[in-house]
């Protein structure tokens, strides 16, 4: 079941958890704001990652990671 989020902060903290599950310990990469690319929807590959803190490695995994969250934790954003 889909639910919305109530804002792109919920996407926020379930994309940098991922992160954190995918990186190794010492990694403290994580995404501060991200919004819907303009004109586009937001949904699964329509992000633009506004401030990454990180390695370029993990930056490279962001965009698929995003799309991983909004499936594993049935997230619909909804424009605020």
């Amino acid at each position: 079941m889909e639910r919305a989020a109530k804002s792109t902060s919920e996407l926020i903290e379930s994309v940098n958890a991922l992160l954190r599950e995918r990186c190794t310990s010492s990694c403290r990469c994580h995404i501060e704001d991200i919004r819907p690319k303009l004109g586009k929807a937001p949904s699964a590959g329509n992000w633009e990652v506004l401030l990454f803190f990180g390695p370029i490695e993990c930056q490279a995994r962001v965009g698929k990671v995003i799309a991983e969250a909004q499936e594993k934790f049935s997230l619909k954003i909804v424009p605020e």
